[in-house]
């Protein structure tokens, strides 16, 4: 079956690419070669705090480019920029004015309730992955795992 080599090969990469990323540089495979890195539950806050942490890591502009593409999202789904500013208590809907606050809320609240516009959005900013920790990487993985599951 195709799909389950498409996935074992993407669980692959996203192993190899935890363990290259790790700062500590422990192999944490060797340490504990039955951990695995997929069963990891991630909680909202969790989630919205490390994502604020990778944007406030991007330059200004690249910020405002993922706040704009969050919602361009959001718009092609039916749900308004005025909308989404009092439910998330953004302190705007103008991209060019979002704070990496904002935007992490933005990203959360994606990655929640509509993960293919999350995944979508984060494809388009490969800038943002590069500052994402192994849990949120992981966490990527999933809803692609996710996806795959659900097409077979």
């Amino acid at each position: 079956m195709q799909t389950g080599k498409n996935f074992q090969a993407a669980k692959s990469y996203a192993r190899s690419y935890v363990e290259s990323s790790d700062p500590s540089g422990s192999d944490s495979a060797t340490e504990n070669p039955d951990a695995d890195y997929f069963t990891e539950q991630l909680s909202p806050s969790r989630i919205e705090a490390q994502l604020r942490e990778a944007i406030a890591k991007v330059e200004p502009w690249q910020t405002r480019k993922i706040a704009e593409q969050f919602l361009k999202r959001f718009h092609q789904i039916g749900l308004s920029e005025h909308h989404l500013q009092q439910k998330l208590h953004l302190s705007t809907h103008h991209p060019e004015q979002m704070t990496a606050d904002d935007v992490s809320k933005l990203a959360a609240f994606a990655y929640q309730t509509h993960p293919d516009s999350f995944q979508e959005v984060l494809a388009k900013q490969q800038t943002l992955m590069q500052f994402l920790s192994n849990s949120i990487v992981i966490a990527i993985f999933k809803l692609i795992e996710a996806k795959w599951i659900n097409y077979k």
